[in-house]
């Protein structure tokens, strides 16, 4: 969704105007109940000059007690397939603070809610570059969208 002043512009063949990530601080929320991965995602995640702080929580209740309470530019929510858990605090978020943006990181084909798997030990989702890399590119592109009309959405990616 594009705001109708970009979309004029583009129409006319100017370039939009993209907002400089590397001066965007963003405070990001990793929820993941197993250990490895969160703090996987999290070394990840903070690699990045332009993440603020990444906070973290083991279960969907702390997930909800820190967005309630704290300033979070952006939620990171590892889903797997079998678990409602996940999915009702992605739509809890939506509902209750629609401006948040969430990202859902998924390993496997199936949709989430699809049937119980197995998890990989040891974060194992994010083991290889091209996952690592989908993930940053992911956070990014949510910086970009900063100071847009566009908020709220949820991304669905696959790792």
């Amino acid at each position: 969704m594009k705001s109708a002043k970009s979309e004029k512009t583009e129409l006319a063949g100017e370039p939009t105007k993209q907002p400089d990530i590397s001066r965007i601080r963003t405070r990001i929320l990793v929820v993941d109940d197993h250990p490895d991965m969160r703090q996987a995602l999290i070394e990840l995640i903070n690699q990045e000059e332009t993440v603020a702080f990444c906070l973290e929580a083991g279960s969907t209740e702390q997930a909800w007690n820190i967005v309630d309470k704290q300033q979070i530019d952006l939620v990171i929510v590892h889903v797997l397939p079998g678990r409602p858990e996940e999915i009702q605090l992605i739509e809890k978020i939506k509902l209750q603070c629609p401006t948040i943006p969430i990202l859902m990181l998924s390993a496997r084909n199936e949709a989430p809610g699809a049937g119980r798997t197995g998890r990989r030990e040891g974060g194992g989702c994010i083991e290889n570059q091209v996952a690592r890399d989908k993930i940053i590119k992911a956070v990014h592109y949510v910086q970009s969208l900063v100071g847009t009309q566009v908020y709220g959405f949820t991304i669905l990616v696959k790792v």
